[in-house]
């Protein structure tokens, strides 16, 4: 796995000098990704051995896109957050990245669809408030879960710089099975954003 490289900073009150370092930290550069497993709630009331399957059978085709390459930074309930840094990604791109969305959306192999988001970040700080487990915040990490709740089963919706940045680097053909822009509004975030969407054949 991709070691993150990044100094994280641990927020506790009880630190006497959490404010000077507050003011020292910069942000990180890079792409956070949301991978969401559609209709888990339900299938919890299938039955515990149902819900686990699906879980496990979409998590490994994540593990085989992306989490083999990079660790997922968090996971809330059946979704998993990718942060990954630009200066960690060595031989990977944009486009690389982007093709690994749309792979996951597009496996034939899973029968529990996954919707995926995807930012570039610009306003992303290593800060986490549980020690030794590092975390990214930010406006730009809360974008990522924004877009998540636009994207359908087998879906891939991701921001305007994104979809610039992969196309910058030879995405296509994934950025031709774009969609968009369109402008949207982020809940609790002022301003809009150009997005773009691909849906997947299985759809």
């Amino acid at each position: 796995m991709q070691p993150l490289g990044d100094a994280m900073l641990y927020a506790d009150l009880g630190d006497a000098d959490l404010a000077r370092k507050l003011a020292a930290l910069t942000p990180v550069p890079g792409y956070c990704i949301c991978v969401d497993i559609v209709g888990s709630t339900g299938l919890k009331g299938a039955g515990l051995d149902a819900w686990v399957t699906a879980t496990l059978e979409a998590f490994a085709c994540v593990r085989s896109c992306l989490y083999a390459k990079f660790p997922p930074i968090k996971s809330i309930g059946d979704a998993l957050m990718f942060f990954i840094p630009s200066h960690a990604m060595q031989s990977e791109s944009a486009a690389s990245l982007l093709a690994a969305c749309c792979d996951m959306a597009a496996d034939r192999r899973i029968t529990t669809a996954t919707r995926i988001a995807g930012v570039l970040c610009e306003e992303a700080y290593p800060i986490t408030f549980m020690p030794g487990r590092p975390d990214y915040h930010g406006s730009d990490i809360d974008v990522a879960f924004r877009l998540l709740e636009l994207a359908g089963p087998r879906e891939v919706v991701i921001d305007q710089r994104f979809y610039e940045a992969a196309c910058h680097e030879g995405g296509t053909p994934w950025t031709q099975s774009f969609r968009g822009p369109w402008p949207v509004r982020i809940r609790s975030l002022s301003g809009r954003r150009e997005i773009y969407k691909y849906v997947s054949d299985l759809a």
